[in-house]
């Protein structure tokens, strides 16, 4: 009876450490599996923070290279013109990537990367499109030359040139929001879009 009674004693040992062997592996694997599951999504924010605020350094300078190039000779010409082109194509680059937008957490900092590229696509193709309609009107009209002969394309002419300095003005202004959202994604994306500028300046030899 005592030999039964060793073994009987001996064998619930033996399965109580067998479940609590399997519980611990499990819980192991659990915790193993979230854990994983949290660096990944870090690093999707990571990637996340370091693109949109790529992006949105990138319009801040390209703005502020275009609104400077209207201080000097042609306010609209060909330079201005590139930069907000440059602007624009970093726009569509966030259309193309709006996906990731969701890997951050913060509801914030989703709303507000969201509302400024909104905008400004608006305010920079509205930019472009009035070049583009400004650019299809007759050249001796544009100059002047035929303002009194055409009264009625003189003044859509002076609508389409309005609209264009409104939009340009609407992006500058947009552009002076960007510094304050970027604070809030250097931490996230554990990187300086200060330095990230600074490097884009020297790079060009602005100081």
């Amino acid at each position: 009876m005592a030999g039964q009674h060793f073994s009987l004693e001996t064998g619930q040992d033996t399965l109580l450490a067998v479940v609590l062997g399997a519980t611990l592996a499990t819980l192991g694997g659990f915790l193993a599996g979230q854990f994983e599951r949290y660096i990944h999504q870090r690093e999707r924010e990571r990637n996340a923070a370091l693109l949109f605020g790529e992006i949105l350094s990138s319009l801040k300078f390209l703005i502020y290279l275009a609104d400077a190039s209207r201080s000097r000779g042609d306010p609209y010409g060909v330079i201005t013109q590139r930069m907000i082109r440059a602007a624009q194509r970093e726009t569509e680059a966030y259309d193309r990537n709006r996906e990731s937008l969701y890997d951050l957490r913060r509801a914030n900092d989703r709303a507000r990367i969201h509302s400024i590229l909104v905008r400004m696509t608006l305010a920079v193709d509205g930019v472009l499109s009035a070049y583009d309609a400004i650019n299809s009107v007759d050249p001796a009209l544009r100059a002047g030359e035929a303002a009194e002969a055409d009264g009625d394309h003189s003044a859509r002419l002076k609508i389409l040139m309005d609209d264009r300095v409104f939009a340009f003005n609407y992006a500058v202004a947009l552009a002076e929001e960007i510094p304050d959202l970027l604070k809030s994604l250097n931490g996230v994306a554990n990187y300086s879009f200060e330095t990230h500028e600074k490097l884009m300046r020297r790079t060009m030899g602005i100081d």
